[in-house]
């Protein structure tokens, strides 16, 4: 009886391990410039694209966990970048601001419609939120984030890139993928790059 329980929380620690290692990896791809726009982008701290994009990048909101925390960032010291899906639909990503030792937020954005699907609906969500501080990862379960897309312009000047802005809600918190915690966010509003690259 005693083996069975050790046996199955090590297969349980082994599954939270394998998602952490996944969302890390994930985490440095995202970290990757995309394909240069027409006109060169300098790069923020930590490798991030700046978001200060025409039209203007941004994300705002809040998190409650620990402790409450307002997000009003934007402009270059804002990272925000966006691409493809692998399995179909399009990712968004928000860098906020570094701290002092470089560490950052970053909320990952995905949605499973194509870049023409987007524009004036309101759709599901994949939303996940990794503290760089705390080495933390907290991700949404299926149907529990909703991303209502205001508007996907061409940006001038960029061979394939576009702003995407709209609003982001989650009914109900985010779990940790691995620990007790958990993260509530706030409504949030965001609007960032997206590079359709060969589409």
């Amino acid at each position: 009886m005693n083996m069975g329980r050790t046996r199955s929380a090590f297969e349980v620690a082994a599954a939270a391990a394998g998602i952490a290692a996944v969302l890390l990896l994930g985490t440095f791809a995202l970290r990757q410039k995309l394909p240069a726009p027409a006109r060169p982008a300098a790069s923020t701290a930590g490798g991030f694209m700046p978001c200060d994009i025409p039209g203007g990048g941004y994300w705002r909101g809040s998190i409650h966990g620990d402790g409450a925390l307002t997000i009003d960032w934007g402009g270059p010291t804002l990272g925000c970048d966006g691409n493809l899906r692998p399995d179909g639909g399009v990712r968004l990503f928000f860098a906020g601001e570094p701290t002092e030792d470089g560490h950052r937020l970053i909320l990952v954005i995905g949605i499973g419609a194509s870049l023409d699907a987007l524009a004036g609906r309101e759709l599901a969500a994949n939303v996940t939120l990794i503290d760089e501080s705390r080495s933390r990862f907290f991700s949404s379960s299926d149907e529990r984030c909703f991303a209502r897309i205001a508007a996907v312009e061409k940006l001038q000047g960029y061979a394939t890139a576009y702003r995407v802005a709209g609003e982001l809600y989650c009914a109900g918190s985010l779990p940790a993928v691995a620990g007790p915690e958990s993260v509530t966010l706030g409504d949030m509003q965001f609007a960032g790059r997206f590079d359709a690259g060969d589409l």
